[in-house]
Parts: structure tokens; sequence; C-alpha cells
């Protein structure tokens, strides 16, 4: 019996990338990532990892961790994009997770690719927020605005709203479709 439990613990260290003569943490050496010594407890399971992960935390990273569980086939379909996007899944899932919190809260709104990177636009139309924007600032009137697209009002003010809550992104997106590369020849 423990020569099977040693060859399924060699399968499973070559499996996850351990080398089979991975150290062990010594009781006496184990340590938190902040550097404190473990105790109790703590120190006994260290002694039973196969390696520490330390997380290094920035100042200038302000992102939160959330977790969850799919079914298998929606977690090959998100490594296929993820792969297809030249990303990773975890980059994938975030962008999804975070555009859709956005369409929920602003109705109306969906985003797509576009020369300057994602972009939110006004859903079944081809019109990018932050070209809304450009048409209010010149016609300096909602009113106007929305007979120019010949649009109902809310889809207008939609696209305003959500301009208002992302001026940057909206910024970022105009200044990435708007400027052009110098003329060849």
């Amino acid at each position: 019996m423990r020569v099977v439990h040693e060859a399924m613990e060699r399968r499973r260290r070559d499996r996850v990338g351990f080398p089979h003569n991975s150290p062990r943490v010594q009781p006496d050496k184990a340590i938190f990532a902040d550097r404190r010594p473990l105790k109790g407890m703590a120190a006994a399971v260290a002694t039973n990892v196969d390696f520490v992960h330390i997380v290094h935390k920035t100042r200038d990273m302000s992102t939160a961790y959330v977790s969850g569980r799919v079914p298998a086939r929606y977690e090959r379909l998100v490594a296929r994009q993820a792969r297809a996007a030249r990303t990773s899944k975890s980059d994938l899932v975030a962008r999804y997770v975070i555009e859709k919190s956005l369409e929920t809260e602003f109705p109306g709104i969906s985003f797509r690719d576009s020369l300057s990177g994602r972009e939110a636009y006004l859903t079944g139309h081809r019109v990018a927020v932050w070209e809304v924007v450009a048409v209010r600032e010149e016609t300096k009137s909602v009113e106007k605005t929305v007979s120019h697209f010949r649009w109902p009002r809310v889809l207008v003010t939609r696209a305003l709203a959500y301009a208002k809550a992302f001026p940057e992104e909206i910024r970022r997106s105009r200044d990435g479709e708007t400027d052009t590369a110098p003329a060849a020849g």
C-alpha cells in the first residue's frame, strides 16, 4: 500500500510541476510572508507543503479577489476563448465580470473591441459612447443630440450617464479612435 501511495504522490508532483526531491519546510524555519515565525498548527501544516507561494502587495494595484465555480464545459469554453484572445483565463473572466456588471448597471451599454482596446457602445447600434459625447459637445444640447441620431432620448441619456461615470475611459477611447497615423509617402 505504501508503494502505491508513493507512486501516486510522485505522479501528483509531476502533474503540478514539483521536482521529486522538493525540499520540505523545517518546523523551526516556517514563516509567514511578512517573516513572522509560524507556531503551533500552522508550523505543523507548513512542514508538509511542497512549495511556498508569496503574494506581493503593491500600492499601485487596486484589485479585489472574486471567486466562483462553473461547470467544466464552460471552463473549457473560457480557456479556448482566452487562448484566442492571447490572454489568461483569469484576465478574461475578470473582463467578463466587469463588463457584465456594467451592462447591468447601465442598460443599453455593451462592450466591443476597437482600435483603442475595449470600448463602450450602445447595444444594437454601431455608435460608441464617446461618439455620443462628441455630438453632445458639438450640439451643446441633449435634444439636438437625440435629433442627430434619431434615437429615443433614453438612449442618449444612458450613453451620457455612462460617460459621466467613466470619463477617463471615454477619453482614452476617443483619443485612441481619433488619433491618426501620419500619411505614408
